[in-house]
């Protein structure tokens, strides 16, 4: 789940959550404030400079493989975003 990957991205980063801390479960309409919240805190971290360029570097390709393979998911069978235009 996306929302659980950037929440391990942000404790990587330095985010301060304990460790297998997970974002709370949430009803569907409260899940893209909460992706929302936990990229936005990632970008943060990742933008304040208190990673190694190498690490911080990692992280972003982690974070954009994340976000890649949810976009994947939405787009794939069942969700309608894929398929052919009517």
């Amino acid at each position: 789940m996306l929302a659980h990957e950037l929440a391990r991205l942000g404790h990587a980063a330095g985010s301060g959550a304990p460790d297998g801390a997970l974002p709370p479960p949430l009803a569907p309409h409260g899940l893209a404030d909460q992706v929302a919240v936990l990229a936005d805190e990632l970008v943060g971290l990742l933008a304040a400079g208190d990673l190694a360029p190498a690490r911080r570097a990692a992280l972003l390709a982690e974070a954009q493989g994340a976000v890649t393979a949810a976009r994947a998911d939405l787009d794939g069978p069942g969700f309608g975003f894929g398929g052919p235009s009517r």
